[in-house]
């Protein structure tokens, strides 16, 4: 993607949405990121507009939001839900903010999951990035970021500093990994090595990814801006069937999805107060 096509589009963000800055990473990835200070009366309001346009993008190009499901129509172009299931709370401000997010980036699009619950864009109509884009979210506090590029699958994650990760550290850190990080890591260091095991693990997008046995960190510090990781012999979604909520299931052909072999990865970082980021994409042979 050209350089001042991006540039052109970041500043036409900020026009309809001042708190959303973005960040083109070394590896190619594109985070945006927003801080939410919005009131929840606002997001609804921006996602009804997202719903509205949705409905009018249907009639447009014949799409049946009923089509293939049994029961209350509680979808829109994917899993938009209807602004009446939402009561006051972090997890539907983060919700609607997340689904804003994607509108304000993609235009309009079917959001679909697969079995495993990762994230696929379809039927892209506008915006900047291309229709095979892969994508990937994440929330915390409050904020939202979303990751995409536009050849390889994507994993994002953001953590705040938790003071419990010392007591959960050995869950999902390998022994090698725990040799070097020494007795008793710091909670930054804990931070990045868990937000990054997320990232890793939203990028393969497996269910049953074991973190200390399938996803190793190789040694860091608390001011790395990126490290190496690697997936141990493990394949992904081979010969296995995906299903989309309201569609037929899609088979995945074998030849369409490599075995990774100790895959070696790069993982990078973005520090927001005490907020980490951390993204990493797929690199599919």
């Amino acid at each position: 993607m050209p350089h001042a096509m991006l540039m052109q589009f970041h500043m036409y963000l900020c026009r309809i949405m001042p708190q959303l800055p973005s960040i083109v990473l070394p590896n190619g990835i594109v985070v945006y990121i927003w801080h939410i200070t919005e009131t929840q009366e606002y997001l609804k309001q921006r996602y009804e507009e997202c719903l509205l346009a949705s409905r009018e993008t249907e009639n447009q190009y014949g799409h049946d939001s009923n089509e293939g499901k049994s029961g209350k129509d509680n979808k829109i172009r994917g899993n938009y839900h209807p602004l009446e299931e939402f009561t006051v709370s972090a997890n539907h401000i983060h919700y609607l903010a997340s689904r804003i997010l994607l509108h304000s980036v993609f235009g309009e699009h079917r959001l679909e999951r697969d079995l495993h619950g990762k994230p696929h864009l379809k039927d892209l109509q506008s915006g900047i990035h291309s229709a095979d884009s892969h994508i990937n979210y994440s929330h915390a506090n409050d904020w939202v970021v979303l990751a995409c590029h536009d050849q390889h699958p994507v994993g994002i994650d953001i953590e705040s500093a938790r003071p419990q990760l010392h007591r959960i550290y050995k869950r999902f850190c390998s022994s090698q990994e725990m040799d070097w990080m020494g007795e008793e890591p710091s909670t930054l260091l804990l931070q990045k090595a868990w937000c990054s095991k997320e990232a890793l693990y939203k990028a393969l997008g497996k269910k049953g990814t074991d973190f200390r046995n399938h996803l190793f960190l190789h040694p860091f510090n608390e001011d790395s801006k990126s490290l190496k990781a690697e997936i141990l012999n493990y394949d992904i979604h081979k010969g296995e069937t995906r299903t989309i909520e309201g569609v037929n299931p899609i088979e995945i052909p074998e030849t369409d999805v490599p075995t990774l072999q100790n895959l070696s990865l790069e993982i990078h970082f973005i520090e927001l107060g005490d907020m980490i980021v951390a993204a990493t994409y797929l690199p599919l042979r």
